[in-house]
This record gives structure tokens, sequence and C-alpha cells, in this order.
């Protein structure tokens, strides 16, 4: 008996899924978290923790963004390939991201927590913490913390001060208060140098790596060269070996460029700036081969940097 044609199943297709030419298979658009809900396979590029990131959840590695819902607990690692946002505390953990990081409630280290962002990080107070970020930095009380970035170091909300630890900021730092009356040692660096000094040693690590990488490559390159003739089994093999010699010649070739042309370029500090209603001492400020050491208390402060020296003056 012929069989009636039967209906179509029903294709399970939900936000950022794709299917296939062939209609048997659903693969995911982006990176993301994966979930089933309402009879269709969804992907969302972020991962939502509805509690704590602790033993009952374990570190986390995503793509996208991740939400905290509560807090970052002592000891774990949380890395995201877009921006971590945190509605609670962060304790003396790790959290890496791509793009911003954001603290709602702050984060207390204890000498061991550590953020890096690829863009900005914001907190509400940050205390005994690493920093490393390639923008701005934004809190509204730092204390003992060790912070690098590429932008400017902000503390002009609440109560907007800064109390000892390093500060290294390619542009600015601007704060209500800097330091404390009881002379604790704030020590701030600022100009675009401390930023370049430190790409350059990381552009010369990578250039180091890809050529070792390289050498191996000719070596293997070489002595199939060398033969009389490359075996069927060998050629796509020399194939791919052709294709990774011309790129990481290319490579090694751009990250020279890349070096030569920071270690030429003239720094630009007339936007240096360290700004703060009062600065207590024992303050010390740096730029470039210049120090400016506040001793005593000074009021509406706006140091600058004018003919290769640090000048204090007012705003």
């Amino acid at each position: 008996m012929p069989a009636k044609k039967g209906n179509a199943p029903v294709i399970p297709q939900g936000k950022n899924t794709v299917l296939n030419e062939e209609k048997t298979a659903l693969t995911a658009k982006v990176s993301g978290e994966i979930s089933f809900q309402n009879d269709v396979f969804r992907v969302a590029s972020r991962l939502t923790i509805p509690g704590s990131v602790d033993g009952s959840v374990g570190n986390l590695d995503f793509a996208g963004d991740i939400l905290v819902m509560d807090d970052i607990c002592r000891g774990f690692t949380v890395h995201a390939g877009g921006n971590v946002i945190v509605y609670g505390m962060v304790e003396n953990a790790s959290v890496t991201a791509g793009e911003d990081i954001e603290i709602r409630k702050g984060m207390n280290g204890s000498g061991g927590g550590f953020l890096k962002a690829g863009g900005n990080v914001s907190s509400l107070f940050l205390e005994h913490v690493r920093v490393t970020a390639n923008g701005n930095v934004s809190s509204e009380t730092i204390i003992n913390s060790n912070i690098t970035c590429g932008g400017s170091v902000l503390a002009l909300s609440g109560r907007g001060t800064i109390i000892g630890g390093n500060i290294s900021a390619s542009k600015s730092v601007e704060a209500r208060k800097i330091g404390t009356p009881s002379n604790n040692e704030t020590r701030i660096t600022i100009g675009q140098a401390v930023q370049e000094e430190k790409n350059t040693e990381h552009l010369s690590a990578e250039l180091e790596e890809a050529v070792k990488t390289l050498e191996k490559i000719r070596l293997n390159y070489r002595y199939l060269t060398e033969q009389p003739s490359v075996p069927e089994n060998k050629k796509e093999i020399f194939n791919i070996l052709s294709e990774q010699k011309a790129l990481y010649e290319k490579k090694v070739k751009d990250l020279n460029e890349q070096i030569d042309k920071m270690l030429r370029a003239k720094p630009n500090y007339s936007k240096c700036r360290v700004k703060s209603d009062i600065i207590y001492g024992v303050t010390e400020i740096s730029l470039n081969h210049s120090h400016l050491i506040i001793k005593d208390t000074k009021e509406h402060c706006n140091i600058y940097y004018k003919d290769a020296e640090l000048v204090l003056g007012t705003f």
C-alpha cells in the first residue's frame, strides 16, 4: 500500500541557531550558552549565573558575556571573551574579560585578587587588588592596590579617594583626595611611556616565540626540499609547511616593524595630568625621568608636564 505523504517534523530552531541545507542539523550561529526552552534550542551570547560563583558552580570560561547575580567567591577564576558584570562583591579571585569588567559592590582582593580587562574596569571600591586594563579604571575608593591602565584612573564619585599602592596610567589620574593625613605613601606614574614600555615587552616576547616556531618550520621545510622528490604521502604536509612558513615570516616582519615604530615614536605627554582637590603627603608622582614628591598637604592640585619637568599647578 503506498504511504500517504507525512507532515514535515517541527524543527526546534531558536535564536542564534542555523539549519543546514539538508535540514538535518542545527548549528550554533554564535558562541554562547545553549538552552532548550519552549521546544526550541537557543544559544545566548550571555551566561547568567543566578547566584554566586562558588563550589557549586566552579571556575568559568565563556566566549561571550558573563553576568553574576551575586558574588565571586575566594579562589575562583572567571574568564569571559566579552564583558563580566557582577551584581555582588568579588573576593580574592581572578577575573579576566576581553571587554569591560563591572563590579557593583566592589572588590577586596586581600592582596591576591586580580582583574584584567581589554576595555574598562569599574567598581564601587577596589582594595588590595591588582588591576590591568587597556581602558580606564573607575572606582569611588582605591586602597592599597596596584593598577596599570592604558587610559585614566578615576576616583571622582562618592568619597573619591586613592590611598596607598601603585597607580600607573597612560593618561591621567583624577580624584577628590589622594593619600591620607597619616602619611600613607602613594605612588603615581603617568605618561604614555608606561603603557608603551609594557606593550614593547609583550611584543618582544611574542616575537621571540614566533622566531622559535619559524625556525622549526624552516627546519622541516628544508628537510623536505632537500629530498630528490617529495613523497606522495608528504605532499600535503609540504603544502601546510609552505603556508605556515609564509605566515610566520610575515608575522615576524610585522612584529619587528611594530616594535621599531614604538621605540622610535616620540611620546606626547601634553594631556597627562594628576588632578585632585586634596593631595596629602607622602605622595610621589613620576613621569618619564621627572619625579615630584608631595610632602605637605596641597589643595586644588593640577600636576602636569612642562619643559621636561613635572609642575605643581592649581585649578
